[in-house]
């Protein structure tokens, strides 16, 4: 059977991840791609897109994993790229902001009117203290 080992909001983010774990020598596989592709208000309906494995790759893929993932951001000039609050490594990169206003506003629009949000802006978001910034 098969094991999911991460899921993913879109598809680029998902083909990025199978293909880096598949270059290991790993069989990787995509679930419910198609659905959240064609209309991505069922990401959340469906859990997103699944990459899984064979359980016997499952040890594997996942060291892997989180060796792909504990890797520092670089920044255009390869340096990379902290916090500037805490100076923290740990960044979530280009994450739907939460704090601003018109975040705010377009998610009451869109629950009003029942449709799409019409503004998102993405920041770079800390694990550590939560600090968005560019």
């Amino acid at each position: 059977m098969f094991s999911t080992i991460k899921t993913c909001e879109n598809a680029m983010d998902a083909h990025i991840l199978k293909a880096a774990i598949e270059a290991e020598g790993i069989t990787c596989y995509l679930f419910d791609e198609n659905i959240v592709t064609i209309n991505p208000l069922y990401n959340i309906t469906v859990g997103g897109i699944k990459l899984a494995v064979v359980d016997a790759d499952f040890e594997a893929a996942v060291k892997l994993l989180t060796t792909i993932e504990s890797r520092p951001y670089l920044d255009d000039e390869n340096k990379e790229v902290t916090c500037p609050s805490c100076h923290s490594t740990a960044i979530d990169m280009s994450v739907l902001a939460l704090k601003s206003p018109w975040t705010i506003v377009s998610v009451l629009i869109s629950l009003v009117s029942f449709i799409y949000p019409i503004h998102s802006k993405r920041v770079n978001r800390c694990k550590v203290c939560q600090t968005e910034f560019k």
